[in-house]
């Protein structure tokens, strides 16, 4: 059955043609469905309840319009550059077969929110024949990831200002691998920013579609898979009976720690005014970094540059 609605719904509302469209985006979304259930199964977290327990996750794939074309169901958590390029691979081969003889596909790419940005996941999707779009979280945005930027310019699909550059990741199970890639930073008017990361060339998308493509996600994905979510009371768990109950341990180590933080603060108050000071500085050494980082290159997850500049690079960090 998913596989025949895979084959139908291209027909029955529009194909892509690379004579018609430079890019054809594809949302992935996955959905944690809490599983009330005695059998032993596969926990994961379920975001909307805040706990860890029995799960199916579902991953959703959406056409650049939002029309859901393809779904897949799988026990606990799904493993998102695995999976999801499973799914891509045999949506792809179900509307191969149904597209006629002299039609040809565009480029294609997957747009995935932030629970998917890992280093890990980037590299994995970077060696497939998609592109990707996925956003960064605020608290991963540092300045100093970032080379070289462009100068800013108005966001012609809304109230923002872009940036368009290039970022630097470490992949955390490979430390010493450094990932370059195409990102945007976002300023948008009411004080926000954001970071947009992906792999598609500026010939293909500027910054501009970049961000469209990945915030239409909302009013053509995520609010329609909203709306049926709550409709058919998703998250709504069968068989539990159980009525909250305060963790009182956890309370009591928040208790103590709020009084261990009242009584650090006075004696923080000369270390923190010998480091004010220091702090001063180093906007001078964060702006030698970032030029000793745009004259170098990265290939196969590592810096290139001379023996002069690589000791200078090293006393800076």
């Amino acid at each position: 059955m998913i596989d025949c609605k895979a084959k139908f719904l291209p027909h029955f509302w529009k194909q892509y043609d690379s004579t018609h469209h430079k890019l054809a985006c594809y949302y992935i979304d996955g959905n944690v469905k809490p599983l009330g259930s005695s059998k032993r199964c596969r926990k994961g977290k379920v975001t909307m309840l805040g706990r860890v327990m029995n799960c199916l996750e579902q991953v959703i794939i959406p056409d650049g319009y939002g029309h859901p074309i393809y779904f897949r169901t799988f026990s606990g958590n799904a493993d998102l550059p695995k999976y999801a390029l499973q799914s891509m691979a045999k949506l792809n081969e179900l509307l191969n077969k149904t597209k006629k003889p002299n039609q040809s596909r565009c480029t294609r790419a997957l747009i995935f929110d932030g629970g998917g940005n890992s280093v890990q996941n980037l590299r994995a999707f970077s060696k497939s024949p998609y592109h990707y779009i996925t956003i960064w979280d605020t608290n991963q945005i540092d300045e100093r990831k970032f080379k070289p930027q462009s100068d800013m310019e108005c966001y012609h699909y809304g109230k923002a200002m872009l940036t368009d550059c290039c970022i630097e990741l470490l992949d955390s199970k490979e430390p010493k691998y450094i990932y370059e890639s195409r990102a945007i930073l976002v300023h948008w008017t009411n004080g926000r920013k954001g970071c947009l990361v992906t792999s598609i060339p500026p010939e293909i998308f500027d910054a501009h579609e970049v961000v469209k493509a990945y915030f239409d996600r909302w009013p053509q994905c995520e609010k329609q898979y909203a709306m049926m979510k709550a409709a058919v009371c998703f998250y709504q768990v069968v068989g539990y009976g159980n009525s909250p109950v305060d963790d009182l341990n956890r309370l009591e180590r928040i208790n103590e720690y709020q009084t261990y933080i009242q009584q650090l603060k006075p004696k923080l108050e000369v270390p923190i005014s010998q480091i004010t000071p220091i702090s001063q500085n180093l906007d001078k050494r964060f702006e030698t970094e970032r030029e000793l980082k745009e004259s170098s290159q990265i290939k196969n997850g590592k810096r290139v540059q001379s023996e002069h500049d690589f000791d200078a690079l090293k006393t800076c960090l």
